[in-house]
């Protein structure tokens, strides 16, 4: 038995590809479509029609087909329901650019389909809308948004299969119901003819007495209204014998059944207790293997950062070695320039005492052509000095370009920063509005809901117990799907951190100079605007910032983040721990 056909089949919502040509109301948006009752009729059917969390009009429903008008800018929430059956909504967003709601839109067309409530099913799945429309600039045009169904299309789904396996239990006791009635209205028509004949035997014999008129068809009279009698006793024994007979089959069959079920009952809990515990194993050998592999990356990391450190002072020594080697051999070429000056000189003397007439004329020639060594001398001295001051001054000008350049693209890429945060808070402000809105818009329902079930409260304790098993098994398979995307979280954000890390070390080696790196850090604010409490943890290591977010609502719920991304408790707690 299909019981889910309404908007979804297998989780997804049917959208009609019945497209009008024009829209004749450009400032509302026409809805229409079909709603159907799975196995009933339409009277006592209604349409809730609210408008941005407060209802404004009630529909009596009647018929197959409904028709509405919304106006634009504004969130709705049509709640299809009757007595008796699962209650359905769906979420409307008429948000949309001013030009095109002046042109108009092609009017929404979908079917909706509800389907009887089961007693001891979770149904709180339905307290929040099954799908939802809004605006998509991509299509130009409101459509369905198929993010929104696959977030709760598991839970859909494990209704669903509840909701089917509580009809075929009733279909099964019916059965056996009617079984039953057979039976027993076969023994009661068998009864009323044995009571029958024993009333036409008795009948006779009174004839029979009557017209005997003599002792011996007197006592023949008598021997066969006995001989009836008895027959007929006999029968209606065996008539009896049958009904109960019958009644104990139906019993044994039921019981039968009700065995059956429990058996059923009990190896699903023997395998779901099995499937959990290796999941708890395969969990827990994640985690080390994740931790393991955190840890094998930072060490890696760290020996990485060593060797290019390690590296970096290598190549400074090299530089100095070779700058002092240089100025070594630049001091002896000049030690060694003015030793042959000097031994010239002197050989120059020497001449001049023994050849003084004779040299004099030479010794005017040796004067000059000394001072022109040195002058040429003085020129190539004064060259290496100028060359060496203009490749100085090459490499600072390069050097100085380069960290300008470098502090541009610092600055420019704060700015975008700076500009994708502020988007990210004002997505996240606007975000945060939406799921207060949602989140009102539950608790009103659920106190609505909570309110029209008190009357069936005993009833639903006695199933009490196997709801509560199922709710904790959706709420541990929704758990353990946060927790995996949790994990991959971390390492995604663990293997940035480490990007980030060595992205400063390797610059911190060219900007030096002008470059100041973020000190490790840990700051907390808390603001109270009389709704929720919001404390936001601002943490600042290896000059990476990371952003922890806790919302405390005043109707109970809590909800925490990580750079915008929804996290659970345990993580907040462990993260933000000082």
């Amino acid at each position: 038995m299909h019981l889910l056909k309404s908007i979804y089949r297998n989780g997804l919502l049917l959208l009609s590809a019945v497209i009008f040509s024009c829209n004749a109301f450009a400032q509302t948006l026409d809805v229409q479509g079909k709603f159907k009752i799975d196995g009933g009729k339409s009277e006592g059917a209604s349409i809730t029609v609210s408008r941005n969390g407060s209802v404004i009009e009630t529909i009596a429903f009647k018929g197959s087909k409904f028709s509405l008008r919304l106006n634009y800018n504004a969130d709705y929430v049509l709640s299809y329901s009757k007595p008796g059956y699962i209650t359905k909504k769906i979420a409307i967003d008429t948000h949309a650019p001013e030009d095109l709601i002046t042109e108009g839109f092609d009017p929404l067309e979908f079917e909706v389909e509800i389907f009887k409530q089961y007693e001891g099913v979770n149904i709180v799945v339905f307290n929040q809308p099954v799908g939802m429309f809004r605006y998509m600039e991509e299509k130009d045009e409101f459509f369905y948004d198929t993010d929104y169904t696959k977030s709760i299309l598991s839970q859909i789904k494990e209704a669903e299969k509840q909701l089917e396996e509580k009809a075929k239990a009733e279909e099964k006791l019916v059965a056996q119901a009617e079984q039953q009635q057979s039976a027993q209205a076969k023994a009661e028509a068998e009864a009323k003819k044995a009571a029958e004949a024993i009333t036409a035997a008795e009948e006779a014999k009174r004839q029979a007495e009557a017209k005997a008129t003599s002792k011996a068809a007197e006592e023949e009279a008598k021997r066969l209204a006995l001989a009836a009698q008895e027959e007929e006793k006999r029968k209606f024994a065996e008539a009896k014998a049958a009904e109960q007979a019958a009644h104990e089959e139906v019993k044994r069959q039921a019981a039968a059944a009700l065995e059956e079920e429990k058996r059923k009952f009990a190896e699903a809990k023997a395998e779901e207790e099995k499937r959990k515990m290796a999941e708890a194993k395969a969990e827990e050998e994640r985690r080390l293997a994740d931790a393991k592999l955190a840890e094998e990356t930072r060490k890696a990391a760290e020996a990485k950062a060593e060797e290019e450190r390690k590296a970096a002072a290598a190549k400074l020594a090299e530089e100095k070695r070779i700058m002092a080697e240089a100025k070594a051999d630049e001091e002896k070429r000049l030690a060694e320039e003015a030793k042959v000056a000097e031994e010239a000189r002197k050989a120059a003397e020497n001449v001049r005492l023994e050849e003084e007439a004779r040299k004099a004329a030479e010794a005017k020639a040796a004067d000059e052509a000394r001072k022109a060594a040195e002058k040429v001398r003085a020129d190539e001295e004064a060259k290496r000095q100028a060359d060496a001051k203009a490749a100085e001054d090459a490499r600072k000008a390069a050097a100085k370009t380069a960290a300008e350049e470098e502090a541009k693209r610092i600055a420019t890429a704060q700015a975008e920063l700076e500009a994708k945060k502020a988007a990210a808070a004002k997505a996240a402000e606007e975000q945060r509005k939406a799921e207060e809105a949602r989140k009102a818009e539950e608790l009103r329902e659920l106190e609505l809901a909570r309110a029209e079930q008190e009357a069936r409260k005993k009833e639903i304790l006695a199933n009490a117990a196997e709801s509560e098993e199922k709710r904790l098994l959706a709420a541990k398979a929704v758990e353990d799907e946060r927790k995996k995307a949790a994990i991959a979280r971390a390492q995604e954000e663990e293997k940035t951190r480490q990007q980030n890390y060595a992205g400063v070390e390797a610059k911190k080696k060219t900007k030096e100079d002008y470059y100041t790196p973020l000190p490790d850090s840990r700051t907390e604010d808390t603001v109270d605007d009389g709704k929720k409490k919001t404390t936001t943890i601002t943490i600042i290591k290896s000059n990476y910032s990371t952003t922890y977010v806790k919302v405390v609502h005043n109707w109970g719920g809590v909800f925490y983040f990580m750079n915008d991304e929804d996290i659970t408790e345990s993580e907040f707690k462990v993260k933000t721990k000082p």
